[in-house]
């Protein structure tokens, strides 16, 4: 039969099996609404949701450091698990839609594979793939079941109503977000992607097609969440100087500068600010570190005035005076309190 896109009511021009739509998910619409996720990902994204578990799709090196130019169809963090949702292009040779070649696809699958478990500390049972070659439910649900995700996700996994979920997954998660975005003009592509929990690229592309795209209203939002960031973390780095001050409170401003990596000055300023800035007590605390100073100084002149008439007994005190820049009675002083003389 001929059908209508259920999106932008455009119709084919030439008519397909229904085996075909049922096989496939999709009429071949080329308009921009028609372009989603497959269906065995859809699928597996409506189950996660349906069980409440926590996942990254599309996760990158935005999400996980250690990922390099590869995309992981869903990491679970509560579980540091990786699941890759394979079609059939991971299992035969492409043809029509898929341009890589079988050898090609497989290769870039070790890879990734490789990374995670390598790399980014995955463990390798905890690295899931779910043969989805065939498009379908009863398919799907069956490796779903058998594979080491049953025991990750518990008894829950064999109660979910797989009907309700495949319904759920033939709908296009974009015209769900459009209609949102349509709702919610202020929200940012950032918040709106969180809230979806898809890739931010995509709601822009969404927001391109709807024409409501406003980069300098992004521009506008990015600069105020990073102020807000850098506030945060002021306060945070604030408090933690306080802290130290409360705990350690002969410590000197320059004391605290080392500890924090900061200049001292802004040290001061700081304790100054949040009314914790003794200017006495300052005093004191760097006249103390004066007298440390000096004595750490004193003992090693000590030290090593002691060791020229150790090492040769024989030695004057004048001349141990020309090496070491101290007087001759200085010296006989010294040697004489360490019974040297």
């Amino acid at each position: 039969i001929i059908f209508v896109c259920p999106y932008c009511n455009k119709k084919r021009d030439f008519p397909i099996a229904i085996a075909t739509l049922a096989r496939t998910h999709s009429i071949g619409c080329d308009c921009q609404w028609s372009k989603m996720p497959s269906f065995p990902e859809r699928l597996f994204k409506a189950l996660l949701d349906e069980l409440g578990v926590s996942y990254v799709k599309e996760c990158s090196n935005r999400e996980l450091n250690w990922i390099t130019t590869f995309r992981y169809d869903f990491f679970l963090p509560d579980f540091n698990v990786i699941v890759e949702v394979h079609g059939k292009e991971h299992y035969e040779e492409g043809t029509g839609y898929y341009t890589r070649s079988l050898e090609a696809v497989q290769k870039n699958d070790r890879d990734k594979k490789e990374l995670a478990c390598h790399k980014g500390g995955i463990l390798e049972k905890n690295y899931i793939v779910i043969d989805c070659r065939k498009s379908m439910k009863d398919y799907i649900k069956e490796n779903v079941l058998t594979s080491r995700l049953r025991d990750i996700l518990g008894p829950q996994l064999e109660q979910v109503d797989w009907d309700s979920l495949t319904e759920r997954a033939w709908k296009s998660q974009k015209i769900e977000i459009s209609n949102y975005i349509k709702e919610n003009p202020d929200m940012s592509v950032r918040a709106i992607a969180e809230k979806f929990e898809v890739s931010r690229d995509m709601i822009k592309e969404i927001q391109v097609n709807l024409n409501v795209y406003d980069s300098e209203k992004e521009k506008r939002i990015g600069v105020k969440r990073q102020r807000q960031l850098f506030l945060e973390r002021t306060e945070e780095r604030d408090m933690e100087i306080c802290k130290i001050k409360d705990a350690n409170p002969n410590l000197s401003t320059t004391e605290i500068a080392e500890l924090i990596g900061m200049e001292r000055h802004s040290v001061m300023e700081i304790l100054r600010r949040r009314g914790k800035y003794d200017k006495e007590l300052e005093k004191q605390n760097r006249y103390n570190n004066i007298s440390k100073a000096k004595r750490k100084k004193r003992e090693k002149d000590y030290a090593e005035i002691c060791k020229y008439k150790m090492d040769t007994p024989s030695i004057s005190a004048s001349e141990v005076g020309r090496r070491t820049g101290h007087t001759h009675g200085y010296i006989t002083k010294i040697w004489r309190e360490n019974g040297i003389i």
